[in-house]
């Protein structure tokens, strides 16, 4: 008699493809470096971010993704790539251009990838670091599947009713127990404020608290920018503010499953504290 086993359903946040982790990179470089870059650039940056990876990719892997969001362009001799127009790198910028909505593909990959990241943020703190976690009650109702990666339902915290509920908003949290934070993740792919001003009443009432920002790696650069605003200094100063990229979380989970362990310490080694700018 044969016996046939059901296969376990897989969610699309379970897996984070090549090619995603790809465009993040690529698309950080040509950001970085004023919108467009030479096909040295962008190879020289996955081969150095995706190393070590049972998936490292081939060249074709990364040409393939390159023709896909940007256009091969020739200047004084010199081929370069510049994003296509649907793949602004700044999605920000998009929006105020077009304000009815972003292409219904991108606004869709841009929703994905960050469910994945904060899937990553919290297998990464129950699984390897033995956190207890919560994942925010918004992400949680629109992404069923985040519900099987944490396990506090309930958020106890000693603080006022306020800052309660804005620590229920946040992305990602490690606990010691279901009342003491360690650490605080939100997951961007937008604008970093509401993310800090968000976790910034929580760090005013649990000043040990982490604070961790885990950006799309093309918004890296909007950090300096945005530090100088007074409202975000109001946030930083006197409190340990991080930020990291999707794919440097992404890579250190990859390296969590490969058999190694990190403990917190290995979790802020990639990260960034935020700049403090003083007036």
């Amino acid at each position: 008699m044969k016996i046939w086993k059901l296969k376990e359903e897989v969610s699309p946040i379970d897996y984070i493809p090549l090619n995603r982790r790809i465009e993040w990179i690529a698309r950080s470089i040509l950001t970085d470096k004023g919108g467009r870059a030479t096909t040295d650039d962008i190879l020289s940056a996955v081969y150095t971010l995706i190393q070590n990876d049972p998936l490292t990719p081939e060249e074709k892997d990364i040409m393939d993704v390159l023709r896909e969001i940007a256009t091969p362009n020739k200047k004084n001799n010199l081929w370069f790539w510049t994003l296509k127009r649907a793949r602004l790198a700044t999605l920000d910028e998009y929006v105020r251009e077009k304000p009815e909505k972003l292409p219904s593909g991108l606004e869709k990959e841009v929703e994905l990838d960050h469910s994945r990241i904060i899937r990553a943020i919290a297998v990464l703190g129950l699984k390897f670091l033995r956190y207890n976690v919560w994942i925010g009650r918004p992400e949680r109702a629109k992404t069923k599947d985040l519900n099987k990666v944490c396990n506090v339902t309930h958020l106890a915290a000693p603080v006022t009713q306020r800052t309660l509920e804005r620590m229920q908003m946040v992305d990602v949290i490690w606990m010691r127990n279901s009342t003491v934070p360690i650490s605080m993740f939100e997951a961007e792919a937008g604008d970093a404020r509401r993310a800090l001003l968000r976790m910034g009443d929580v760090l005013h009432e649990i000043p040990t608290t982490k604070a961790i920002l885990v950006l799309a790696d093309e918004k890296v650069n909007q950090i300096n920018r945005i530090a100088k605003e007074p409202a975000i200094g109001e946030v930083i100063v006197g409190y340990d503010v991080f930020f990291t990229t999707y794919t440097s979380m992404v890579s250190l989970l990859r390296f969590c499953e490969r058999g190694h362990s990190v403990d917190f310490r290995g979790v802020l080694q990639i990260c960034k504290r935020m700049p403090i700018e003083v007036a």
